[in-house]
């Protein structure tokens, strides 16, 4: 058997594709495998350090943030406190009395439709176990003013310390008696679940009579009353309905 020899060209040749294929198998299985797991490496090292970032920004704010948290929540304290935690009609019957000392307004007569849930949250305020219900109670009375105790009772009710509005009111001028006769509507607000203690109101001495459901305002006193009646927030509770 005759033996090949190779040129030597061939054996360049042939060292130049080894070489070529050892490069490859190299590159392949060695820096191409490298760079890969290097640009994963980066791509986490990016991810760490933007949360990194975000942490460092957080704490940098963390003054600000705690500023914040603080008015806001004296901010909610300034609006729960327009809200009683209970309206029973005792408490209303007290806003009435004094709207009619205050404005000189009469009221003959009252309905009332009390405790109508309003809304409902889904957090809970510190210390209680069940997050707050808003309710309100729709008041509707007769009244009768002159023109300036009419201006009077809506300021009264308009400024009132807690929640109220007047959503409706009518008058009808009586050229008889110089006086306006109507209705008007107030929606009284409370919340339950805030913590608030319900403060009952204190209703001092007056006198026994129809013409006046509360002793006050332009009808002024029974002529010749002199009974005097202890009014107690219970007493003054006990009926709902039209007074």
């Amino acid at each position: 058997m005759k033996k090949t020899k190779m040129s030597d060209s061939e054996v360049r040749l042939l060292l130049i594709f080894l070489s070529l294929l050892l490069f490859g198998g190299a590159y392949w299985f060695g820096f191409h495998r490298m760079v890969t797991r290097a640009q994963a490496i980066e791509e986490q090292n990016q991810a760490q350090q933007k949360q990194l970032n975000e942490l460092e920004a957080m704490v940098g704010r963390q003054g600000q943030v705690e500023e914040e948290t603080e008015a806001l929540r004296q901010e909610m304290e300034k609006i729960v406190s327009r809200y009683p935690s209970a309206l029973p009609t005792e408490k209303v019957l007290s806003v009435i009395q004094n709207m009619e000392d205050a404005s000189g307004a009469h009221i003959s007569n009252i309905n009332f439709q009390m405790g109508t849930q309003l809304m409902g949250f889904s957090n809970t305020v510190e210390g209680q176990e069940k997050p707050p219900v808003g309710y309100f109670s729709s008041v509707s009375m007769n009244y009768t003013a002159s023109y300036e105790a009419m201006k009077q009772m809506v300021y009264y009710f308009n400024t009132l310390a807690d929640r109220c509005t007047v959503p409706a009111i009518s008058a009808v001028y009586d050229q008889e008696t110089d006086q306006l006769t109507g209705m008007v509507t107030v929606n009284l607000y409370y919340l339950t679940n805030t913590g608030r203690e319900y403060e009952a109101p204190a209703f001092g001495s007056y006198p026994n009579g129809v013409d006046s459901i509360f002793g006050g305002g332009s009808a002024g006193w029974p002529a010749g009353e002199t009974d005097q009646a202890e009014g107690s927030a219970e007493d003054d509770a006990a009926g709902e309905g039209g007074v």
